[in-house]
């Protein structure tokens, strides 16, 4: 059987609510944590970056990539890079 998801070895332990089921210390939550700070810092995120988005959107060489994992997207960033440069100046 495997172990509930976020839980690593033994699955005998018993898990508290609030406490650290490997070390048993509390857990805390930074006040920069809370949903509120993070809606604001995406928020402030999002209007720094849309006019740069808007900006290479202008010139046709914005290209968006979806995914989750860094190991999903960067070989297909690498070679979009790859095929942009490359016919810009040549190989790099």
């Amino acid at each position: 059987m495997l172990p509930p998801p976020g839980h690593f070895g033994s699955t005998s332990r018993r898990c508290i609510s609030g406490v650290d089921d490997v070390t048993g210390e509390a857990l805390i939550q930074r006040e920069d944590d809370k949903p509120e700070f993070v809606k604001q810092r995406l928020e402030e995120y999002t209007s720094i970056t849309d006019p740069l988005k808007g900006f290479y959107d202008d010139l046709e060489i914005l290209q968006v990539f979806h995914g989750t994992e860094s190991n999903e997207i960067w070989p297909r960033v690498h070679k979009y890079l790859q095929n942009y440069l490359t016919a810009l100046s040549g190989p790099f």
